[in-house]
């Protein structure tokens, strides 16, 4: 080829066309220049496949630590639902002695000195980060949210459960210091009357287990709701096949799928002005709106309150007709209004 071009302007030398010549010349330049671009345009596409691929890839990977996350955040909030409503028990006076005796529930006696104490998962953030300058414009907001969830959510969790952490160290020094059977194992079925009289008696127990209530009040539900919907906007990204088992996700219902129960609901048998309404702004009670995360069926749990929830009930014709609030052991009925 070289040979080839090399004749023509050789040609048009030796017959003196040096118009044709220079003109020959400049377009031969021109195709060279034309040659270089495009090659430098297809190292360019190979370049950007390959960034494209490392970073999809380390989104994956963000993917995957998610799903621990998510389990072992679901792991949390089921014990500590589960201490919650021991401690409404405690705090309302409904245990007797025979439920410490027969070990009615697990945590009964580890109400103020157990805690869910996990470490997230930030391995593929952190590479993420090494390569924040090699995501492509179009995953920048993908970047953003996550970040968000790892900088601040996370760390606010983080700081949370340390202070966990540390009533429960406190509790468990004071019964080591206060408490002449702490070195027994004192929540087999062998705890004597006094361990058991602390148990139901201490004014200063209940306090100890009221501050832990509230240390423990809900904390995990918005990272699993934020976590969820960063997920599975990853998918569009990393199109995987692994979605998210449906009893990890969680997610804030909107006022579209509340349409449904649209209306006005009030207390039965109740001279009481009660009033709970459904409508486009959402779940409304006393006009402070609340929100509600789909747990099945018709039942909605509330996202600041581990045990309390909403459940639609439906007539014989498939209308729905009422709701009920439950709130630990209470259940207050509401009827739609007409």
């Amino acid at each position: 080829m070289i040979k080839f071009f090399r004749k023509i302007r050789k040609n048009l030398l030796s017959e003196g066309k040096t118009g044709k010549y220079l003109k020959y010349a400049f377009g031969e330049i021109i195709l060279v220049v034309i040659g270089i671009l495009i090659a430098l345009q297809i190292n360019t596409w190979n370049e950007q496949r390959k960034n494209e691929i490392k970073i999809v890839s380390l989104f994956k990977e963000v993917q995957t630590d998610l799903l621990k996350d998510l389990s072992n955040v679901k792991n949390a909030i089921s014990t500590y639902k589960f201490i919650d409503s021991l401690a409404y028990l405690v705090l309302n006076d409904k245990l007797v002695r025979d439920d410490y005796k027969t070990l009615r529930a697990p945590y009964l006696f580890q109400l103020t000195t157990y805690f869910e104490d996990f470490q997230f998962i930030n391995n593929g953030y952190e590479n993420l980060k090494l390569n924040v300058n090699n995501i492509p414009p179009n995953h920048k907001p993908a970047f953003d949210s996550l970040a968000v969830l790892y900088e601040q959510t996370q760390r606010i969790l983080v700081d949370e459960n340390n202070r966990i952490g540390d009533a429960v160290y406190e509790n468990i020094k004071y019964l080591s210091e206060n408490k002449e059977w702490f070195s027994s194992n004192y929540s087999s079925s062998k705890s004597n009357d006094t361990i058991i009289d602390y148990f139901l008696n201490d004014p200063f127990y209940k306090n100890r287990v009221k501050e832990f209530q509230l240390l423990i009040d809900d904390i995990y539900k918005k990272y699993q709701i934020d976590a969820t919907i960063i997920y599975e906007h990853l998918d569009v990204i990393t199109k995987s096949s692994k979605s998210i088992p449906n009893h990890l996700k969680n997610y804030i219902v909107d006022s579209e799928n509340l349409k449904q129960y649209i209306g006005v609901y009030k207390q039965k048998d109740s001279t009481q002005k009660n009033i709970i309404e459904v409508n486009q702004k959402g779940f409304l009670y006393n006009n402070d709106q609340y929100n509600l995360i789909h747990e099945g069926n018709d039942t909605f749990s509330f996202e600041d309150s581990y045990n309390r929830s909403v459940t639609f009930q439906i007539d014989d014709n498939g209308e729905f007709n009422g709701l009920n609030i439950h709130f630990y052991d209470k259940k207050t009925e509401y009827i739609k209004s007409d």
